[in-house]
């Protein structure tokens, strides 16, 4: 049973990413990007951060680099 359960929750997550989504990402990411590189407030951790967000969204949604 309980491996039913861990089976269906993974599978949940296994849904391809709307238009939208994409669109989304190819319009919020660029801007948060250049926000990122010239904020002078945030250390170089908090911008890899960022960063690293930025690129996981862009593979979730299977957007080109």
């Amino acid at each position: 049973m309980k491996k039913s359960i861990l089976m269906l929750m993974l599978c949940g997550g296994c849904v391809a990413p709307t238009e939208a989504e994409k669109m989304t990402y190819n319009v919020i990411a660029p801007a948060h990007r250049i926000y990122v590189e010239i904020d002078p407030t945030m250390t170089a951790i908090q911008k890899q951060a960022r960063y690293d967000l930025l690129e996981t969204w862009r593979i979730a949604v299977g957007a080109p680099k």
